[in-house]
């Protein structure tokens, strides 16, 4: 009997065993029959703590192909699987979910999404009663920075999940997918592009947020683009929303598509410009609160689970590789320790497209804050704008 990498096993229910030390052999009954088995008992004590109902065979080889080659690993779990102490876990019959939807704006996009519930943005904005949808689709023909704002904070405050569909006059943007309290909202967006701006101006002449909120936003889609880009654009985005809803990854969260060029039903997609702009950061948890290399049980998730870390270590590494893997540069290490101090300091420089435009996080750490002082080159605290808007960010 052998396994596929995504499986997951658990210990099976009629399985019961006795470590037999003296020999180095575990003596148990599985499936019927005694059986001997002629391994260290340490280690199938320690590969059965890695099975959880969770975790898949994958995922429980890579903590053992660290300290034993990869073939020898994957025997093992054959061994045991076939012997009866593990089974592979049933997979429930997943169910699939169509989410609710509320479309907020006029035009051709919202044209192409009709049959959806939809709301111009001032019946949206007088409505005192909040509406049952799941996610929100922001998509109006012409609005100013007042009424993106606007709506933006009373989704936000609804806590509802929503994303942008609009032409800027440039091109057809499309995203983020804003999840509130674990993404940045346009006001963050909004206001880093107003701080840049800021970083090149006098004192007296920055501009306040309030100062654009009378100039247009979005703009009419033009007449020559023609419906084939709106139905293209709408059938790619209800698909991918519908596949978050469902537990998968969305390439609209934490991420702006621009749209350029022309398009005709005679051209392939594929010849869609789309540019990928990051638009926010993940914020990062004190994931785990002791000592670096010290073991927790505590579980600090960040929408869907994409690995499992035990300790600050491993999950700081299991990082660097996911930030290497998609951003497709590397991640280096400086070590900035001063001699004598207990606490460690490093500065983590990465190379490739990591993060194009301003964009504040959402969470930050009190130590963050007080940086300067515990590392003696300031007598007081820093600020949220300093460390993201200014000279340090980056």
């Amino acid at each position: 009997m052998d396994y596929q990498a995504t499986d997951v096993p658990v210990i099976h229910d009629y399985c019961s065993y006795q470590n037999d030390l003296t020999r180095d052999r575990v003596i148990c009954h599985a499936a019927g029959r005694l059986k001997i088995l002629n391994c260290e008992p340490e280690v199938l004590e320690e590969v059965l703590g890695h099975v959880n109902g969770v975790r898949t065979f994958a995922e429980i080889e890579s903590v053992f192909t660290k300290k034993y080659p990869e073939e020898t690993v994957k025997y093992f779990l054959r061994t045991i699987l076939q012997e009866g102490i593990l089974k592979k876990q049933v997979q429930k019959a997943t169910i699939f979910k169509t989410p609710e939807l509320l479309i907020i704006g006029e035009g051709a996009f919202a044209e192409a999404l009709s049959q959806y519930p939809r709301l111009t943005i001032s019946e949206f904005l007088e409505m005192e009663e909040c509406v049952s949808f799941d996610i929100a689709i922001f998509t109006p023909q012409v609005c100013t920075y007042g009424e993106l704002l606007a709506v933006n904070k009373k989704l936000y405050d609804q806590n509802k999940h929503f994303l942008q569909l609009v032409y800027t006059g440039d091109c057809v943007a499309v995203g983020p997918l804003i999840i509130p309290k674990a993404t940045a909202c346009l006001q963050c967006v909004v206001a880093a592009k107003v701080e840049k701006i800021n970083a090149k101006l006098s004192a007296d002449s920055k501009l306040e947020l309030s100062d654009i909120y009378n100039l247009n936003y979005a703009s009419p889609l033009p007449v020559d683009k023609p419906l084939s880009l709106v139905g293209y654009i709408t059938n790619v985005l209800l698909e991918d929303i519908t596949d978050f809803f469902n537990g998968q990854d969305s390439d609209f969260l934490d991420y702006k598509h621009e749209i350029r060029g022309e398009f005709t039903t005679n051209t392939d997609v594929t010849k869609v410009s789309l540019y990928q702009i990051p638009s926010s950061v993940y914020f990062l948890h004190n994931s785990i609160r002791k000592e670096i290399f010290g073991e927790t049980g505590r579980v600090t998730t960040l929408q869907k689970p994409i690995f499992e870390a035990t300790t600050t270590a491993d999950l700081l590494c299991r990082l660097a590789v996911q930030v290497k893997e998609k951003v497709k540069g590397d991640v280096y290490y400086v070590d900035l320790s001063r001699p004598g101090m207990n606490t460690k300091v490093v500065r983590v420089l990465v190379t490739g497209d990591i993060q194009y435009m301003h964009a504040p996080l959402t969470y930050v750490s009190e130590r963050a804050f007080e940086f300067g002082l515990r590392c003696g080159y300031s007598n007081k605290k820093t600020t949220y704008e300093t460390i993201y808007l200014g000279n340090e960010q980056g």
